[in-house]
């Protein structure tokens, strides 16, 4: 009987040894998990005659869920929209979200293009953020890309300045047989 506590004891300090061990190897992988994305960074571009002119970011922490509000992204829209005392118009609204499994991210090649970045065709909707590897959280990001087309004003300024209106009337009387026609 003995013999069989010492046994007993001892596998259970090999038990805990291995938990311990295999606890502690488990710790340098834990940024390797994926998990919820808590924030994004906010790239703001402001392009004027085909250059940019201004590059401007900021993190934005998500309030639930991963995904930036309807609301929300209306006043980030508005709140951005001037610069400079100029005013540009969102163009373009791009999402980078890093969705790659873990174990993909060990055959990456060091040539990867990157195959995350999604166009939002409108931007009236929530915008979800999908879990990601913890480690690489920090390359979500959304990009709001706003264009100043000076050429595109002015032409239209132009063409209400000389805007005219041609005024065709018809005549029912031409129509109309006359008393020689009878």
């Amino acid at each position: 009987m003995e013999h069989q506590d010492t046994m007993s004891d001892s596998d259970d300090s090999l038990d805990d040894e291995s938990v311990k061990e295999y606890q502690r190897l488990e710790k340098y992988y834990d940024n390797f998990y994926k998990t919820k994305t808590n924030s994004i960074t906010l790239f703001f571009i402001y392009v004027d005659k085909n250059e940019v002119e201004s590059l401007h970011e900021k993190n934005f922490i998500f309030n639930e869920e991963s995904k930036i509000c309807s609301d929300e992204l209306v006043f980030i829209i508005k709140k951005h929209e001037i610069l400079h005392n100029k005013k540009y118009k969102l163009t373009h609204l791009l999402r980078y979200n890093f969705t790659m499994e873990p174990d993909e991210i060990l055959k990456m090649k060091q040539d990867y293009t990157g195959e995350y970045l999604d166009i939002i065709k409108s931007y009236l909707s929530d915008i979800y953020f999908s879990d990601t590897v913890d480690i690489l959280q920090d390359i979500n990001a959304l990009f709001f890309v706003f264009t100043r087309d000076t050429f595109i004003l002015d032409d239209n300024r132009l063409r209400k300045k000389n805007k005219k209106t041609n005024r065709v009337r018809f005549r029912d009387d031409l129509h109309k047989k006359t008393k020689k026609q009878k």
